[in-house]
């Protein structure tokens, strides 16, 4: 019973400012995803009011005591308060001395197949720009650990130093950034264009396009497999679930342009948007989600009545747990137009994800106790 919930559980979650600048130079066919962070909107105090009260929120219901949940908070937001007063200063240098409004990260498929990190930090910085304000942006960049930093097509770029934890030596980072970047990119990627000029996420402060899933069709593949053990145990309708998943991978792989997600914390609200390369393939897509919903809410209701097993006291707390949240996201209907599928998460849904969250925390706690106390 409980692989069965936790099955599903798993499977449940799986499921106006300016405009961005000019990308083109330095995104290619090598590019996988790029986020953009609004640097105007990052108001670090906002944001560490909110983690606080997440905090004392959460911890009490995953703390083994009351007086373990104390200290435990106490640590969280020492952690938060460190954080901020280390992020205030770069933000305020930036905004103030570099004069920059946006900041991107770049993902790239060739970092991470030459096992380099994968991400390039990148500022615009167009010719025009002064040079005391470039050099204010490269000065953050050395001052918190992005050595390789370097002005090329109108962006400062860099790359965090990983020597320390093992993951890249300093000298092959930038040697392989500045070979990665010697000219700008002549090929087309017009997707991440149409994606940060969209006027419907205007005004978020988190803006990530990911335009090329292809490399990940293993990895993919690989999570829709289950051990036969826990497969023989699930319900009739989990192998369809799966047959539904592998259709929709090779859909997403032959036939995505872009997903994009964007987080508005004025709201707040996180907006999701697909992208397919044309109506056929939206609509397909669409039908394929509206199905899988279907299914799990048909499995749900087996484990509920009691069709596979009782449920003791921990399955009790997630069933509720996944109850609840597809209750809520039963309540979010996908929009399809033309090519595109859009839905927006909002408070709600979130509350219903942090409560799922909590329950399988919990849970884990409780599982992995006696491993601990050996």
């Amino acid at each position: 019973m409980r692989k069965i919930l936790l099955s599903l559980l798993f499977l449940s979650l799986c499921c106006t400012s300016l405009p961005a600048a000019d990308l083109s130079p330095i995104v290619d066919s090598q590019t996988i995803a790029v986020i953009r962070i609004d640097l105007k909107q990052v108001d670090t105090e906002r944001i560490m009011r909110f983690l606080n009260d997440e905090i004392a929120d959460i911890v009490p219901q995953i703390a083994p005591s009351q007086a373990e949940a104390g200290q435990m908070i106490l640590m969280a937001q020492g952690g938060v308060m460190a954080g901020a007063m280390y992020v205030q200063p770069i933000l305020k240098a930036l905004q103030n001395d570099g004069k920059a409004d946006e900041m991107f990260f770049i993902v790239d498929k060739t970092a991470i197949t030459e096992g380099i990190y994968p991400l390039f930090a990148a500022i615009p910085a167009a010719a025009s720009k002064p040079k005391e304000e470039v050099d204010a942006i490269r000065r953050q960049f050395l001052q918190n650990q992005l050595p390789v930093t370097f002005q090329r097509h109108g962006f400062v770029i860099g790359m965090p130093a990983l020597e320390e934890m093992g993951l890249a030596d300093k000298d092959e980072v930038m040697s392989f950034a500045r070979s990665r970047f010697a000219n700008p990119s002549t090929e087309k990627r017009p997707e991440f264009a149409e994606a940060f000029g969209r006027s419907d996420i205007a005004g978020s402060m988190i803006q990530a396009v990911v335009g090329d899933v292809s490399m990940f069709a293993e990895e993919m593949e690989a999570m829709s497999e289950m051990p036969e053990e826990i497969r023989a145990k699930m319900p009739s309708e989990f192998e369809e679930l799966m047959e539904l998943n592998k259709v929709s991978q090779k859909l997403t792989q032959e036939k995505l342009n872009y997903m994009l997600m964007s987080l508005n914390i004025q709201k707040p609200e996180l907006t999701s948007v697909t992208v397919m390369k044309d109506e056929a393939a939206a609509k397909e897509m669409h039908e394929l989600n509206e199905k899988t919903m279907q299914l799990y809410g048909r499995m749900l209701q087996r484990v509920q009545q009691g069709d596979m097993g009782q449920p003791g006291p921990m399955e009790m707390g997630i069933l509720s747990a996944i109850s609840g949240l597809m209750g809520t996201m039963g309540t979010i209907k996908p929009e399809l137009a033309g090519k595109e599928i859009l839905f927006s998460l909002d408070a709600k849904v979130y509350a219903a994800v942090k409560k799922t969250m909590i329950v399988m925390t919990n849970l884990w706690m409780q599982e992995s106790t006696p491993l601990r106390n050996r």
